[in-house]
């Protein structure tokens, strides 16, 4: 008489495989960890480019040669009335002039706000939080009879843990 061969699973076979799904796992878990830190980025790149176009427009919307006092209105819990100064001047620029943003590390915020050139801008937010963003601006005059205006506007999240890049744009107005 024969006997049975019976067919299944050793122990050490049974130990490899729950190996290798725990790897495979472990690999899944910094997937998710990777996903949920780029939509928490981007979200904050995204308010602030949100922000920035908002400063540009208004900025846009003044006649070149005209200086009239502007002012946009965060969601603080009071809410700050931030002055915008439309005027020649502002943010120190770095890089050619085709391709200048504004410079983050060569003047202090209090100085640029003091002159209506930055503001800490409280976002409004539903889950309750309220992150803040600093906007910085520079307006220069180009071409012959100040008609038209290079505008550049940055911004970026301010205290944060991370390290965050400015959003740059910039744009010719004019009447």
């Amino acid at each position: 008489m024969r006997k049975k061969q019976h067919s299944g699973f050793s122990l050490v076979e049974l130990m490899f495989a729950m190996g290798v799904i725990a790897v495979g796992l472990g690999g899944l878990l910094v997937l998710y960890t990777s996903a949920i830190n780029a939509n928490s980025r981007n979200k904050m790149d995204s308010t602030a480019l949100f922000v920035a176009e908002m400063v540009m427009e208004r900025l846009a919307s003044q006649p070149a040669n005209a200086n009239l006092p502007i002012t946009i209105q965060d969601c603080a819990p009071a809410p700050n009335n931030w002055p915008i100064t439309t005027a020649s001047g502002g943010a120190t620029l770095y890089g050619n002039d085709q391709g200048a943003n504004i410079s983050w590390s060569s003047e202090g915020y209090e100085g640029l706000q003091a002159g209506g050139y930055a503001m800490r801008y409280v976002a409004c937010s539903g889950a309750g939080q309220r992150p803040v963003y600093e906007v910085r601006w520079n307006i220069r005059a180009v071409g012959a009879g100040g008609f038209t205006k290079l505008i550049t506007v940055s911004a970026r999240q301010v205290n944060t843990r991370d390290v965050v890049f400015p959003v740059n744009l910039r744009t010719i107005s004019g009447i």
